[in-house]
């Protein structure tokens, strides 16, 4: 999977202070920095807020090392009043607490092996997932989600990838995918391969493309750098 741009962050380095709880993690868990699993977070929000109404930031967490038959690794955050709970989406992502400051004392907290999960930032248009996307809305959320990693990662982006492509994974083989163009005739996208589909919303062949349909709503929608 082509993600928008990586931020590994290996966690389990250090052993937690034991929670006296429900659902508390066990005295076995470890922890790392908040700041260390969610980078960037603070300076995506501190864009203005039309520079990033149309794509999202989230961060999908991956196993490394397969958890306990019929289990699941588990993560708490702790941003000063004791370890809750947090909740991974279907895709494997979240977003930061809410009260998080990112301050040393602030932790990540799981029962993972050390290197057992890593995480990773990626982009997604805003907007829940439907079978149906205006072009120009995916074109608006590939052009802000550039300006923003130059303005957030400095000179590092002119090293990174542009972002030119929307990838939709859906669960199962990918559906029929056609591309409605303005005097309303359609033709098929041919972009599919197993269950993902890719579209470039800059890409010449799609100049006059007004609309995306698909016979089925994906699971996950991220912009990747697709050349």
């Amino acid at each position: 999977m082509i993600i928008a741009f990586l931020a590994a962050a290996w966690l389990g380095a250090q052993t937690a202070e034991p929670a006296q709880q429900d659902l508390a993690p066990p005295e076995t868990a470890r922890s790392v920095e908040l700041s260390r699993v969610f980078p960037f977070w603070q300076d995506y929000l501190a864009l203005p807020e039309d520079e990033r109404d149309a794509f999202s930031m989230v961060y999908r967490f991956s196993t490394v090392t397969e958890p306990p038959e019929g289990g699941e690794w588990r993560f708490w955050t702790d941003t000063g009043g004791g370890p809750e709970r947090l909740v991974l989406d279907p895709t494997g992502a979240a977003i930061p607490p809410q009260d998080a400051e990112f301050g040393p004392d602030e932790r990540l907290i799981t029962d993972a092996p050390e290197g057992g999960v890593a995480v990773a930032m990626a982009l997604r248009p805003i907007g829940a997932l439907r079978d149906t996307y205006a072009v120009d809305d995916l074109e608006r959320a590939t052009a802000q989600a550039n300006t923003a990693i130059r303005s957030m990662m400095g000179l590092r982006a002119l090293v990174m990838p542009r972002l030119d492509t929307v990838q939709f994974v859906f669960d199962g083989p990918a559906p029929d995918a056609v591309l409605v163009a303005e005097d309303g005739s359609e033709r098929e996208l041919m972009s599919v391969y197993e269950n993902t589909i890719t579209f470039a919303p800059r890409d010449r062949a799609h100049r006059n493309a007004v609309e995306l349909r698909f016979g089925g709503a994906p699971v996950s929608v991220t912009l990747e750098a697709g050349r």
